[in-house]
């Protein structure tokens, strides 16, 4: 009896260990499982709630589109001999050559009565300059006018005309040079060519390219371009 009574005594202490554990694996994966729930909440609420990564200051979060060109012919171009349209400048003609001089320009199928010319060249997905002049999103490279109308080849140094003002306040003409730590790595760099029916836009002092792109509307002919890719070594 005693030996019996030992044993009911022993199983009945073997269940209750038993069910204290069943119970307590019931509790912990119960605990799991709110602790779970309760950081997908924290994340979707803090998702919601956090401020967008802003892009770095001076760029733009996504790339400015081209412009419609106003008025066009097929047959007025402008290309280079060192690069095709849409195609890899090569770096010598860019700041990691410390190079000055852009890639000579060659216009071909001007339209009738053209008696003047206006280039600028800009970056559509670079930072803007910190004292930017005109309010607009590319970055001015180079504001080239009164350029007669016979050129069929911009050499600067050789092609005569006058210099406008880019967006580093300055009329020197900037070669490209994309931030080596600033997205997107690859820019664009715009070479826009205005064919005008005069030579005398009457400026007296250096332009901005906003300020020669008013002066040029009402005597534009048609206007053509040429696109530069570089992304730096």
């Amino acid at each position: 009896m005693f030996v019996l009574s030992c044993q009911d005594c022993s199983q009945k202490n073997s269940c209750r260990d038993n069910n204290l554990i069943v119970k307590y694996r019931v509790i912990m994966k119960k605990t799991i499982y709110i602790i779970l729930a309760l950081c997908g909440v924290g994340l979707i609420v803090w998702g919601l709630l956090a401020e967008p990564t802003k892009p770095a200051r001076g760029l733009s979060s996504s790339p400015s589109p081209l412009p419609e060109l106003a008025s066009t012919t097929p047959t007025f171009t402008l290309a280079s001999p060192v690069f095709l349209n849409s195609g890899l400048i090569p770096a010598y003609y860019t700041c990691d050559m410390k190079s000055t001089r852009p890639p000579s320009l060659l216009i071909s199928g001007a339209p009738e009565g053209a008696k003047s010319f206006v280039l600028i060249m800009e970056d559509y997905d670079g930072p803007a300059a910190a004292n930017r002049l005109d309010d607009i999103k590319t970055f001015v490279h180079w504001v080239f006018y009164d350029i007669p109308g016979d050129t069929t080849e911009i050499v600067l140094g050789t092609t005569t005309g006058g210099y406008g003002i880019t967006s580093a306040n300055g009329t020197d003409y900037i070669a490209p040079c994309p931030p080596k730590d600033l997205e997107p790595r690859e820019h664009r760099y715009v070479f826009t060519l205005y064919a005008l029916n005069s030579n005398e836009l009457g400026f007296g002092s250096a332009p901005s390219a906003q300020r020669a792109r008013t002066a040029l509307a009402p005597h534009l002919l048609a206007e053509t371009r040429l696109i530069g890719r570089y992304a730096g070594k």
